[in-house]
């Protein structure tokens, strides 16, 4: 259960980040709450996915549960970070360092830091009691897509533009391993072991590495049709889920590589999908602004959750199971209740001038 105590989930495209954010501008025909990032055709679903007004300044990149269940994280847009009181909702921490969208901010183990990862190419660590930097990384460049520490607390992974993933050592940020890609890489993730580190690409593939035994590729998974957003193995090492500009979730055998289920509802790209900390549910999220619960071992939906008003870019499990939280382009957070699948709480992020 470790991995899900260890806040890891996201993301959003890097075809956003690498495209979009280079024509980060605001729109001065929108006000406040419609403030965005200009227009980015997408061949490959022949759709304008990053149109005007879809991805903003305001707009919540990531939102996360600390491994303690004591804090929620978010990211915005406009670089702002913010952490709340999981249970009062007030806010603790605002925090202003990025120049670009603060794609993740994710938890250590021990619920003590935050790293952070933008489209400035930086990973930064915060300390969580006192909102404080703990230092900077710009060793990467071309932007930053995903930081994520791993569980044991000696090392971080970063992903990005730059068509790599890396590890680098947590107390002096010497590279470990570099995984060298053929495209961008939209997000990493680490077992619940640290044995393996999973990576998500632009080049339609899901790739999974042995970070214990020399970096070894141990998996490839083959079948999304377009970029891989995000890839997350199970705490048993036994399954693996992806996402994809196909619209489709989609379950793998870890150790034989074997597709075992594609799941299909969404009806845009979908940018996260997680297992639950019992592993009985997969949960999703898409552009079509809606999050989609399916039972794991037979791919069977079983709810659509609805209320988001923008891109779903963010989806986490509350440590417990009991929870989701989401993260949205209409600039909020939402709790949802899932057992009854209710919205129960909403907090808009992002200040805006």
């Amino acid at each position: 259960m470790k991995e899900y105590y260890f806040v890891k989930h996201f993301l959003v495209s890097s075809l956003a980040f690498m495209l979009a954010i280079l024509l980060y501008s605001c729109n001065p025909n929108h006000n406040n709450h419609s403030k965005s990032i200009e227009s980015v055709y997408n061949p490959l679903n022949d759709t304008l996915l990053f149109a005007p007004g879809r991805w903003t300044l305001e707009g919540v990149y990531g939102a996360f549960f600390s491994p303690d269940n004591q804090w929620i994280s978010a990211g915005c847009g406009n670089g702002q970070m913010k952490i709340y009181n999981r249970h009062t909702l007030q806010e603790h921490c605002n925090i202003r360092f990025h120049k670009g969208p603060a794609h993740s901010t994710l938890f250590s183990a021990d619920s003590r830091w935050m790293i952070s990862s933008s489209y400035d190419s930086s990973v930064a660590i915060f300390n969580v009691a006192d909102c404080a930097m703990g230092r900077v990384n710009h060793q990467l460049n071309k932007g930053t897509y995903t930081a994520i520490f791993n569980n044991r607390g000696n090392q971080y992974a970063a992903c990005g533009g730059d068509s790599a993933a890396t590890v680098f050592d947590l107390k002096t940020d010497s590279v470990l391993f570099n995984f060298k890609h053929s495209n961008a890489v939209h997000f990493v993730w680490y077992s619940d072991n640290d044995q393996y580190l999973a990576t998500a690409c632009e080049d339609g593939l899901a790739r999974v590495f042995d970070v214990q035994n020399g970096g070894a590729l141990v998996a490839e998974l083959k079948g999304h049709i377009g970029p891989v957003y995000c890839v997350v193995i199970d705490q048993q090492n036994e399954w693996v889920v992806t996402v994809g500009n196909d619209k489709t979730v989609r379950l793998w055998d870890l150790k034989t590589s074997r597709l075992l289920n594609t799941m299909r509802g969404h009806t845009d790209v979908t940018f996260v999908a997680l297992f639950s900390p019992d592993k009985k549910l997969i949960g999703s999220c898409s552009a079509d602004h809606t999050i989609r619960l399916w039972e794991t071992t037979t791919g069977k939906p079983i709810g659509v959750l609805r209320g988001h008003t923008g891109i779903l870019s963010s989806l986490h499990f509350s440590p417990d199971g009991t929870t989701l939280l989401s993260g949205s382009m209409d600039g909020t957070i939402r709790l949802w209740d899932v057992a009854t699948q209710n919205n129960t709480h909403t907090v808009r992020v992002a200040d805006l001038p």
